[in-house]
């Protein structure tokens, strides 16, 4: 006679637990390869990301240079008043030079 706990007991044929495994290793050979493509793609975006906007900061760094270095003619103190009132947008152009001289400051530009 059979042990009743054996005959109601089945088993998962050799084959069923070699395909299984195989079938485990498969999902975590794909998973690696996904992350590390990822972290790959990653790495090369944000160096992409960081070269770009490094050529934007010289670019805009070198043209903010340029603006400050064109200053407005200079007028003797007395006739500043004068000049005003005279030429109204001489304050103006005055003021726009002050603030774009102020501006490669503002985002750290090296020569200013």
């Amino acid at each position: 006679m059979t042990n009743p706990e054996t005959r109601n007991r089945r088993t998962i044929p050799n084959g069923a637990v070699i395909v299984s495994l195989f079938l485990l290793l498969l999902i975590l050979l794909v998973g690696g390869g996904n992350l590390w493509a990822t972290y790959s793609y990653v790495k090369q975006f944000k160096a992409q990301q960081k070269s770009s906007g490094q050529q934007l900061e010289d670019k805009l760094c070198g043209t903010l240079g340029g603006l400050s270095l064109d200053k407005p003619p200079l007028l003797l103190p007395t006739s500043v008043q004068w000049a005003s009132l005279v030429n109204p947008g001489r304050s103006y152009d005055e003021r726009l030079y002050i603030k774009l001289s102020s501006l490669g400051t503002d985002i750290n530009c090296p020569h200013h």
